[in-house]
This record gives structure tokens, C-alpha cells and sequence, in this order.
């Protein structure tokens, strides 16, 4: 999860802890979190095993998350770990897919 918004990372990871329980399998997925897309990148560099599947903010400092999503799609090691776009921002699918992410809008604005 790339998110410079703690508070928002905290309520992420909780909300898939608790759909986890009420799931049947036996394992549980573990959780990285990165406040930023460069952060994020380092991190995936020496990950092992890589992530299923990343969810990952729209603006944060430094690198935003379209700009990290377009490395990922780019970098051959990453190219295939689907990419959730998170952003209070409209229309921002678009410029996800455009980043090569897989690219879900999700406003979130005026409901936290």
C-alpha cells in the first residue's frame, strides 16, 4: 500500500484485516506499507516475494503514484502486479491506465 496519508493507510490496512476474517483460507496477507512512490520502488527492488497486488495514491510529495505506477509497468520484474489507483481526485482513471496501471478510481473525498 503506497499512501503518504497514514491515518488513510491505517484505515486501508484495517478494512482488509477485517474482511480477512471472515474469509475461510488460512492465510493471511501481509501488509507493506510506503509513504511515497519512491519509497515504494525501492522497496519492491529487493521484495521477495513481490506484492499480488499494489494499492497506491494519486498525489503524494516527491514522485506521485502515476509516475511510480508507470515505472512498475516499465520495470519487467513489476510489470505484472496489478495496480490499484486510490485518490479523492476525479477522473483519474484515465491517467492511470494511460500509466499502464490497471487503473480504479476510487474518490474518496467527502466520505472520511
Amino acid at each position: 500500500m503506497v499512501d503518504d496519508d497514514v491515518d488513510l493507510r491505517i484505515l486501508i490496512r484495517d478494512a482488509i484485516e477485517l474482511a480477512e476474517e471472515h474469509r475461510d483460507e488460512e492465510a493471511s496477507p501481509t501488509i507493506s506499507e510506503c509513504g511515497s512512490g519512491e519509497e515504494a520502488l525501492t522497496f519492491l527492488d529487493s521484495c521477495d516475494p513481490l506484492p499480488s497486488l499494489i494499492y497506491m495514491d494519486v498525489e503524494m510529495p516527491g514522485m506521485g503514484g502515476l509516475e511510480a505506477g508507470k515505472r512498475l509497468k516499465e520495470n519487467p520484474r513489476t510489470r505484472n502486479i496489478p495496480v490499484v489507483i486510490l485518490s479523492g481526485l476525479q477522473d483519474v482513471a484515465q491517467q492511470g491506465r494511460e500509466a499502464g496501471c490497471e487503473a480504479i478510481s476510487i474518490c474518496i473525498s467527502g466520505y472520511l
